[in-house]
């Protein structure tokens, strides 16, 4: 074949062999080029978000499941509250012992929870007293949100600050909850459960006393049916502050003598819902409370109570008191029952019945306060001792005229240091059995001369004819 032929076969294929145009290629090219750096790009920050969420995830404090989540679980084994699952679900279907399944939850049944503060660590410290319990078993204990296997009433805490302990303790046979936290320093605050069964206690005679730094407590859901005696029950509780005691039963009571004594950071006390039908014994029920400026008695009943001694003593912070309700019939003690009230301005005992009182000794001694005392009503014929009854009182005129002091055997005391009082008429006082008078008007500067010189006549007469009679018998 010619170089012609082989012209001629290369014009007829020249569309197969076709050469592209040089830009068009070029731009393709770029175009090619472009689409994988945007593909890239997207990639690499694809890669880059899910490094930033690992990394995020990996630095973000790690989060223990919540409790809903925990007591939703069912987890059985030794240290688990569930017993069994229910079929089909993760909740539980049954608890262990000392748990109740309360919507599929199992909850810790305990008998009373209770703050504790912890200044030393690593030391046995005293939960509470179990000298007084005849027959008991602690079933359990947790401290914060960890339970303990001990079953003694010492743990040890590892660390300082304050603790929340929930006990579950069953009391079995015993009767008597005596002195239960007495001296327990520890203790700041305690509520107590209707699942602490003490149906069976019948005393709880100093059961907080003393315990000095103990704050709050709450009884409205003790079950006190059978309760007969609360002697003492917060005596010395000197920072005690609030006290639930709505629901209280005290049908069967028959002593609640010094309850409240000498809890001096109480301010306000409520015992309006008591049924004292059956006590006896009302004495000390609140000496010593510096603090205290309001009792609410409601509809209190004191039908049988016998002694009713130093009730209010030194209750300085005492504004007004409504004895409206009190039936004093029965009463045999009276002694010291308003002494020191300083902040009385009204004690109305114009209600009192006092036929039965056999003790009136400082009865009103320096309430300072008041300006006026009616004492009409009071029936003295049984009265031995009148020492003290109206010493440091600040009034200008004392009515005693229907006093009968037939009994009395003392009376040193009795109106002294009263520096303002100018009108007292003693002219039928009855002295034949008296035996001590020393001091009897001691400080009465305002008293009239000749009201006294009067006074002391007669009073010497009826003893000089005392001494005759008894001489010449």
């Amino acid at each position: 074949m010619n170089s012609h032929e082989i012209e001629l076969l290369g014009d007829d294929k020249k569309d197969d062999f076709k050469i592209g145009n040089p830009g068009d290629i070029y731009e393709d090219e770029m175009k090619k080029k472009k689409m994988k750096k945007i593909i890239l790009l997207i990639v690499f920050f694809v890669i880059l978000l899910a490094v930033i969420i690992c990394l995020i995830l990996l630095l973000s404090p790690s989060k223990s499941p919540s409790k809903d989540t925990k007591d939703t679980e069912c987890k059985i084994g030794q240290n688990e509250d569930c017993l069994s699952c229910e079929k089909g679900t993760k909740k539980c279907g049954s608890c262990n012992p000392n748990f109740r399944l309360e919507n599929g939850k199992c909850q810790f049944i305990f008998s009373f929870e209770a703050i504790y503060s912890i200044v030393q660590r690593d030391e046995d410290i005293k939960l509470f007293n179990v000298e007084s319990l005849a027959d008991y078993t602690i079933n359990k204990i947790q401290v914060d949100d960890e339970y303990l296997d001990n079953n003694t009433n010492y743990i040890k805490f590892d660390a300082f600050g304050e603790h929340k302990v929930r006990i579950n303790i069953d009391l079995k046979k015993s009767t008597s909850l005596n002195k239960l936290f007495e001296n327990i320093n520890e203790l700041i605050s305690i509520n107590f459960t209707s699942d602490f069964n003490t149906k069976g206690i019948e005393s709880m005679d100093e059961m907080f006393s003393s315990s000095e730094e103990l704050i709050y407590v709450n009884m409205s859901k003790l079950n006190t049916e059978n309760v007969k005696s609360m002697k003492n029950m917060f005596y010395s509780c000197t920072q005690l502050s609030e006290i639930d005691l709505k629901n209280l039963n005290t049908k069967k009571v028959e002593s609640i003598a010094g309850i409240f004594s000498n809890c001096n950071s109480l301010s306000n006390i409520d015992i309006s819902n008591f049924d004292l039908e059956n006590n006896k014994d009302m004495s000390n029920m609140f000496s010593q409370c510096h603090s205290l400026n309001s009792i609410n008695f409601g509809k209190i009943n004191t039908k049988n109570v016998l002694n009713m001694s130093n009730l209010f003593d030194s209750c300085y912070s005492l504004q007004t008191i409504d004895l409206s309700n009190f039936n004093t019939e029965k009463v045999e003690d009276m002694s010291n029952m308003f002494k020191n009230c300083e902040k009385l301005g009204e004690i109305n005992v114009s209600n009192f019945k006092t036929n039965k009182v056999e003790n009136m000794f400082g009865m009103f001694y320096r309430c300072v306060n008041i300006t006026s005392l009616d004492l009409k009503s009071f029936n003295t014929s049984l009265v031995k001792n009148m020492n003290k009854m109206f010493e440091g009182l600040t009034l200008t005129s004392l009515d005693v005229s229907s006093f009968d002091t037939s009994n009395v055997i003392s009376m040193w005391d009795m109106f002294s240091g009263m520096k303002q009082l100018q009108i007292l008429d003693v002219s039928k006082f009855n002295v034949d059995y008296v035996r001590n008078m020393s001091g009897m008007f001691y400080n009465c500067l305002s008293l009239e001369k000749k009201l006294l010189l009067v006074i002391l006549i007669q009073l010497m007469l009826k003893i000089f004819l005392v001494c005759f009679l008894v001489v010449n018998l």
